[in-house]
């Protein structure tokens, strides 16, 4: 009996001590998340800054802005989703003209397209993401003038460029100062 009494002793202890080591375990994992949360809240917070500017403001990169505007010129021949042909399209200059990878073209696809969605203003979205290609010091005049070429390529999938598409086209060629 006094063996028995033993055994459950030591086993009520192994059980105490395994609780406390689990207890303190999740605790450093709490604490782990505060340290994070803590961590990222400068990027939180900037985040929140640009997210209430209008969402063409967010848009400083070049090449997000011209995806967005491939996109708007696809979608002005009448369709809210890309054909076949205008994804490729798209791919294939993306990942050629802005070096980036399936993925990440994948991804400018889809950011593009909200883009699109949310203002819903193909003149207007033109009009201002044309001015944040044509005002970066990053790219050259001929980069310029080669985007406006991709963006009568993307007019041209599917058949000869639409009313619209032809206005899209006359506004970018106005900021770009490309007409004579």
């Amino acid at each position: 009996m006094p063996i028995i009494a033993g055994l459950i002793a030591v086993l009520g202890l192994i059980a105490v001590w395994y609780w406390r080591i689990k207890m303190l375990r999740d605790a450093a994992g709490e604490a782990g998340k505060v340290v994070q949360t803590v961590a990222n809240a400068p990027r939180r917070l900037a985040y929140r800054f640009k997210s209430s500017k209008e969402g063409l403001a967010l848009i400083e990169d070049p090449r997000e802005a011209a995806a967005a505007l491939l996109v708007a010129m696809a979608q002005a021949r009448g369709a809210e989703d890309l054909t076949e042909e205008q994804r490729d399209f798209f791919f294939k200059n993306v990942t050629a003209s802005f070096d980036f990878s399936k993925a990440d073209a994948d991804d400018l696809l889809a950011q593009a397209l909200f883009i699109n969605r949310a203002t819903g203003d193909a003149p207007r979205l033109i009009s201002k993401l044309g001015a944040v290609i044509l005002n970066s010091a990053a790219l050259t005049q001929i980069e310029k003038t080669e985007f406006y070429a991709m963006l009568v390529g993307m007019s041209e999938c599917g058949g000869n460029p639409t009313r619209e598409q032809i206005a899209l086209l006359q506004i970018y060629q106005t900021k770009a100062g490309l007409l004579s």
